[in-house]
C-alpha cells in the first residue's frame, strides 16, 4: 500500500508566496493526473473519484477532503486513487477543470442573446466571470489563489468551441447588434478589451485580495470599466 502521509494539505495554509513577475498572470501549476484512463472501466473510476472530490468539496469544504473520505464516497480504493492521482490537488485541478468545462458549455448554448445595449453585454460578460471566479473560490479557496493563473476562461471558452477566437467573435458578435453600439468603433477591437480586461482584472485581484471579487463595488467598477470601452466617445 502506498504511503500516503504526504498525500493531503492543510486546507487553513497559506497558498505559496508568487515570485514577483512583471506579468499579471503568474502560471503555477498543479500536478497532472499520473496517468489518462484509457480503457471504459478506468475513465469510470476516475469519473466516480473527480465526482465524489466535487460532492464531498461543496457539502465540507477542504477540510473533509482526504483519502480516505474520497474512498468512502467514490468506492474507489486508496491504491487505485494514487494509480492515477499523486496528491490531492491533482484531483481537486480534475474537478475544477469540470466546473469550467461545464460552465463554458451552458455558455456556448446560449451564444447570440438579444442584447439593446451594450451595457447589457458588459453587465453579462462581468456577472458571468466573477460568477465563475465564486464558484471556484468557493469550492477550494487556498488551491485557487495558489493556481488561479493556470485557469485561462478565455482559452476555456475557445476550447469549448473548439474555435479559435470564439470569445472574441461571441463579444463582437454581441456588441454589434446593440442599438447604441458606436458606429465606426472596432467592434473586434471593443470585445477583445473588453473580454481582456475583464480577465485581467479579476485574476489581479485574485493575487491581490481575493475577498475583493465578493464584493458588489468590484462588480460596479467592472462595469463602468466595460462601459468606457463600448461608449461612443467625440475627438
Amino acid at each position: 500500500m502506498p504511503d500516503f502521509t504526504d498525500f493531503e494539505r492543510n486546507p487553513n495554509e497559506s497558498p505559496p508566496a508568487l515570485q514577483k513577475t512583471p506579468s499579471i498572470r503568474k502560471v503555477q501549476k498543479p500536478d497532472a493526473m499520473r496517468r489518462v484512463p484509457q480503457q471504459l472501466r478506468s475513465r469510470r473510476m476516475v469519473n466516480a473519484i473527480v465526482d465524489a472530490a466535487g460532492q464531498i468539496l461543496r457539502q465540507q469544504g477542504r477540510e473533509g477532503l482526504s483519502t480516505t473520505s474520497l474512498e468512502v464516497v467514490s468506492g474507489v480504493t486508496k491504491g487505485s486513487i494514487y494509480q492515477y492521482f499523486p496528491n490531492l490537488d491533482a484531483v481537486v485541478a480534475e474537478v475544477f477543470h469540470d466546473v469550467i468545462r461545464q460552465r463554458m458549455a451552458e455558455w456556448s448554448a446560449a451564444q447570440i442573446t438579444e442584447f439593446e445595449k451594450a451595457a447589457d453585454v458588459v453587465t453579462l460578460v462581468v456577472d458571468s466571470a466573477l460568477g465563475l471566479h465564486g464558484e471556484l473560490l468557493a469550492l477550494d479557496r487556498v488551491f485557487y489563489c495558489s493556481y488561479s493563473g493556470f485557469y485561462d476562461l478565455w482559452q476555456a471558452f475557445d476550447e469549448t468551441q473548439q474555435r479559435h477566437n470564439a470569445s472574441m467573435l461571441f463579444l463582437k458578435q454581441n456588441l454589434e447588434q446593440c442599438v447604441d453600439f458606436p458606429i465606426g468603433l472596432d467592434a473586434r477591437m471593443a470585445a477583445y478589451a473588453l473580454g481582456r480586461s475583464v480577465e485581467l482584472t479579476t485574476y489581479a485581484m485574485l493575487r491581490d485580495d481575493p475577498d475583493f471579487l465578493t464584493r458588489p463595488e468590484l462588480r460596479n467598477i467592472l462595469i463602468r470599466i466595460g462601459c468606457a470601452i463600448t461608449e461612443r466617445h467625440e475627438p
